[in-house]
């Protein structure tokens, strides 16, 4: 019985074969196309497997699913070589750029504006990351319009407020000026308030160093914080209230920088910042000696150095100690003083150190000049 059921299997099958060959021969073509699209649905399945544990081999899975796929929907494709190119770029291979470029292409063609942005994004920091600012400056560009053109304005923002901070690292500030500007275009857009606030802010600070007190000044009253207290942006607050006072203390200006760092030490102790309370509390014990009041000078400085004790904040006093240690002498700390000018002794400390050939005492009339 078991041989005629097998003799039967062999003989029928040949003759419907043979009969829908004669019919039809698309079948077979269809059949074959289905098994290599299973063929590279199971590469694919075995790329995402291997994608956290094995990355090298989850790349030749990816590669193999593009060869073995008979029919390729760009955007599959596009798919498909992004992930190859996020693998190969955790890999550290140089070939992830080829395979961004070719997923961006693909998605081009089919006005894939996500798509195009996830690589764009990927690509521009590749180029950064390996200092080639150039082609980093187009990526980073193109990314800017995508996002526009998607409707995402805070997006769009966000990368042009980055570029904004790679000039500015550059010392390219009309550069930096002119990005920080499209980023503030871009978040007026939605009006994204918080991000106003961080952009003027932003934008002051590029005024300031290209010495125009006076715009630095109107863009931090007039536009970052009003900006950052409508959205209750209490961090952004705080680092206004810091920029002005730093801004006045270069200008001498010591009682109205004391002004503006009580109200950042006020707003840090209103939301409990730790580190922004420390940053106050020495900026205050400067311009306090500053103006010749060395008893709360040398008040704040204590408070900011209990706080600091024992905590990741510590480096914020060790890094005051080592740029002012002419202050720390004049404040009568002079052990910490000693331990400080053995370890870094800041040149901006030297126009006080001058004040110190006769060991003079701060007084309510004394002045002293201290870098920030």
């Amino acid at each position: 019985m078991k041989f005629i059921i097998y003799l039967t299997l062999l003989i029928v099958p040949g003759s419907f074969t043979l009969a829908s060959g004669r019919q039809d021969s698309t079948s077979i073509r269809n059949k074959v196309r289905d098994s290599l699209s299973a063929r590279a649905d199971y590469y694919i399945l075995m790329a995402t497997f291997n994608s956290a544990i094995k990355p090298a081999d989850a790349v030749k899975s990816y590669k193999k699913a593009l060869t073995t796929a008979p029919v390729r929907n760009e955007l599959w494709e596009a798919d498909v070589r992004t992930e190859i190119g996020k693998l190969l770029f955790k890999l550290k291979k140089d070939e992830a750029i080829a395979q961004f470029i070719k997923a961006e292409s693909l998605y081009k063609k089919q006005s894939n504006l996500r798509g195009r942005a996830d690589v764009l994004d990927m690509l521009a920091k590749i180029y950064e990351k390996k200092g080639m600012l150039t082609e980093a400056q187009k990526q980073y560009t193109d990314l800017y319009k995508v996002h526009m053109e998607a409707g995402d304005a805070v997006f769009a923002g966000n990368v042009a407020s980055h570029l904004s901070d790679v000039f500015f690292k550059k010392k390219n500030y009309d550069a930096a000026f002119s990005y920080a500007a499209m980023a503030k275009n871009s978040y007026e857009r939605v009006c994204r308030r918080d991000s106003l606030g961080s952009i003027y802010l932003k934008i002051a600070t590029i005024k300031r160093i290209q010495n125009k007190p006076k715009l630095a000044e109107y863009y931090v009253i007039n536009k970052a914080l009003p900006y950052s207290s409508s959205a209750d942006d209490f961090k952004g607050r705080i680092r206004s209230f810091v920029f002005l006072g730093n801004m006045y203390k270069d200008q001498k200006s010591y009682s109205q920088a004391k002004w503006f760092y009580i109200q950042a030490n006020t707003q840090s102790r209103a939301i409990k910042d730790t580190s922004g309370i420390i940053n106050s509390l020495l900026n205050l014990s400067v311009v306090k000696a500053l103006i010749g009041n060395p008893v709360l000078a040398k008040r704040d400085l204590a408070e900011a150095r209990a706080l600091a004790k024992g905590t990741p904040y510590s480096d914020l006093t060790e890094a005051f100690n080592d740029r002012y240690p002419t202050l720390l002498r004049r404040l009568g700390l002079k052990d910490l003083a000693a331990v400080t000018m053995k370890r870094s002794a800041d040149p901006g400390d030297l126009p006080v150190q001058k004040l110190l050939i006769h060991d003079q005492t701060i007084s309510p009339s004394s002045t002293l000049v201290l870098s920030d």
